[in-house]
């Protein structure tokens, strides 16, 4: 009971502050499914698609974050009551991942970036196995655009056999990270067909899987890329573009 008042608080006081900052339009509406079990994936250009995406998905979807958010009162208060996914960034979280699949057996629906971060300069650090612990100084990426995927979304996907749904959400960086209440942003949060589940040959091994799981997570984000104009689409951009000269 207390759960479900603090989502009605935190959903209805950040609805409000958002249609206030930003004049939000929605598109694709229709390409919601009804219900879980849903990988929701989105790009991450700002901070603001997450709270953006808790606030309006009809769902109350748990979003996977770094854990380093948790010094902001306010991602507490979310955390609590969205069932936030915190995630050391660097390593291998089974505790994280452990509540992902919880999630998801239960029929939940779960956000995540599968870009790994606003700055994508970060991942080289990542890659290595840093764990990267601050959140600042990466308040708008540059530049701004898509970027390949990190093999976690993928491997959560075929590891749960889940719908995934693309969401855009563009316009965020007109903010510079910031909040103004004396200048409405125009956003629009572009819903996507879903697709999945996802495939893989169960005799893949070693290299070969993790090619097979490097394709996949391509695979995602340019169905992502796709609703994004071509100065945005990144990495994605000329594949894109040789999809519609057909």
């Amino acid at each position: 009971m207390k759960k479900a008042l603090a989502k009605f608080a935190v959903g209805t006081i950040g609805r409000t502050l958002f249609r206030i900052i930003f004049k939000i339009k929605f598109e694709g509406r229709e390409n919601l499914p009804k219900d879980g079990p849903l990988l929701v994936i989105s790009n991450h250009f700002t901070w603001f698609e997450a709270p953006l995406l808790i606030a309006f998905l009809p769902y109350g979807a748990s979003f996977v974050a770094a854990i380093e958010m948790r010094r902001f009162w306010w991602f507490r208060a979310g955390e609590y009551a969205y069932d936030l996914v915190c995630i050391w960034r660097g390593q291998v979280d089974r505790k994280a991942m452990n509540h992902i699949s919880s999630l998801l057996n239960n029929g939940r629906v779960v956000g995540i970036f599968p870009e790994g971060g606003v700055n994508p300069k970060l991942q080289e650090a990542i890659a290595r196995g840093e764990q990267v612990n601050t959140a600042s100084g990466n308040l708008v990426r540059d530049p701004l655009e898509l970027v390949e995927a990190r093999p976690g979304t993928a491997f959560m996907a075929l590891r749960h056999n889940v719908q995934i749904l693309p969401v855009a959400v563009l316009g965020t960086e007109a903010t510079k990270g910031e909040l103004n209440l004396f200048n409405r942003v125009p956003i629009t949060i572009r819903f996507g067909k879903p697709f999945g589940p996802l495939e893989m040959d169960k005799k893949l091994r070693g290299q070969a899987k993790r090619d097979r799981m490097d394709e996949l997570g391509h695979e995602m984000m340019l169905h992502l890329a796709r609703l994004f104009p071509p100065e945005k689409q990144g990495a994605f951009r000329e594949e894109i573009a040789a999809e519609q000269r057909g």
